[in-house]
């Protein structure tokens, strides 16, 4: 029987990779792998791989936890560099730890190539997301020497319209790519005729693409995932008659407008009668958040900050509106009939399904203020139709009738 192994670097490879690793296993046909491949990631966290760690037919290869128990001096330096980078106020030990990290990634990305080579063996494929190192250049290539298949999943960075949608990029660089990066060899999914047509432009050949959708946005899988997974629920701490706001706050270097999104935050606290989450992404400090917020917001009862204790899906299902920069889980927002907002004033990016409708979209402030003044009136509004919605997302998530079956009749073959 086929071994197919998902190599999974993070929550987001996670959330994208897992309704393929369920219905691959679900279906028998195939042995199924799970590596972990980042050094920092908290796995046993993630409920997904929780639910995972439990199912008799799948493999975990948890490689950080085999390079730390070899490396035992190692992962003491790194537990203390870590504890001691989240003292208050001490941002030199930030750059300590950072050091630190830097010189451990190097070191495990060697221990990741010597792994492989014994690892990696006839009648295996490989699914990857389209991220770059070199040991994933490395595990591709011994795939392809074993005669194997490496499939790559999107984790949608076709959403941009834009090259130049980080910080530190400033100028066009032709021999790199935004979008992603792949093998010539490697079969691409995508989820809509724009990522195909993007990705075939940058050298992904036509027969190499499939346009099946993303299995990670549909109503099988959001309905799957609530019945395998039981999440922790967000209980309402503020008035119980409130109008419940879910704000996934933007990560930092992606273009954002800091003062913009500062005064946005202010704008919210003001209304006594909004509940307002600010979701941040797994990656960020919630310690620094709350520094960079003006005292006054500090203060307001009805601001929360919440980090990873609670997933987005479970503080979907619970609020009314959702506002969103740039996000892509904002798709399930509209997938389960949530008013989605998009707030384009707060960075220099362009989504290129930015014109259409099918959600509520602010340009200015004073987007902002009124629509926020609408909601106190009637939370239940939305400045478009339940038909524009399901455009919306037939046209972003391009998914077959038979999705299930062309994941996992691609995987095994």
């Amino acid at each position: 029987m086929k071994t197919v192994s998902f190599f999974l670097r993070n929550f987001a490879t996670i959330d994208h990779h897992s309704p393929y690793i369920f219905f691959l296993e679900n279906s028998g046909k195939c042995n199924v792998h799970l590596v972990f491949t980042e050094l920092t990631y908290n796995y046993k966290s993630n409920k997904l791989i929780e639910y995972f760690l439990k199912k008799n037919n799948i493999t975990i290869i948890d490689l950080p936890r085999l390079y730390f128990k070899k490396n035992k001096l190692k992962h003491f330096i790194y537990k203390l560099a870590q504890n001691i980078s989240e003292i208050p106020h001490l941002t030199f030990l930030n750059k300590i730890y950072r050091k630190v990290f830097f010189l451990l990634k190097n070191d495990f990305e060697i221990f990741l190539k010597n792994y492989y080579s014994n690892y990696i063996k006839f009648n295996m494929n490989g699914i990857f997301d389209y991220s770059k190192s070199d040991s994933i250049n490395y595990a591709k290539n011994l795939v392809y020497e074993k005669n194997g298949q490496c499939i790559n999943l999107a984790h949608w960075v076709w959403m941009w319209s834009n090259e130049l949608r980080l910080d530190n990029m400033l100028e066009f660089n032709k021999e790199e790519n935004t979008l992603g990066y792949f093998d010539p060899r490697d079969l691409c999914i995508f989820e809509n005729k724009q990522a195909q047509d993007r990705f075939n432009k940058i050298g992904v050949a036509i027969e190499k693409s499939y346009l099946y959708g993303s299995a990670r946005f549909t109503k099988e899988w959001i309905e799957t995932r609530e019945r395998i997974i039981k999440e922790k629920k967000y209980e309402t701490e503020y008035k119980s008659n409130s109008i419940k706001i879910l704000f996934f706050y933007p990560k930092q270097g992606q273009n954002i407008h800091n003062d913009e999104l500062l005064r946005t935050v202010l704008i919210l606290s003001k209304h006594d009668n909004f509940e307002v989450i600010l979701k941040l992404h797994d990656s960020v400090n919630k310690l620094d958040v709350k520094k960079s917020l003006p005292k006054v917001v500090s203060n307001k009862k009805n601001i929360r900050i919440i980090s990873n204790n609670y997933s987005s899906s479970s503080l979907i299902s619970w609020c009314d509106v959702v506002l969103n920069v740039h996000s892509s889980v904002m798709f399930e927002a509209t997938i389960k009939d949530k008013t989605l907002i998009l707030l384009t004033y707060l960075h220099s990016n362009k989504m290129w399904f930015e014109d259409l409708s099918g959600f509520w979209k602010l340009s200015t402030r004073d987007d902002l203020v009124r629509c926020l003044n609408h909601l106190e009136k009637d939370k239940e509004y939305k400045p478009y139709t339940n038909d524009e919605k399901e455009k919306f997302l037939e046209t972003i998530n391009k998914k077959n009738q038979n999705i299930i079956d062309d994941y996992i009749n691609l995987a095994i073959n």
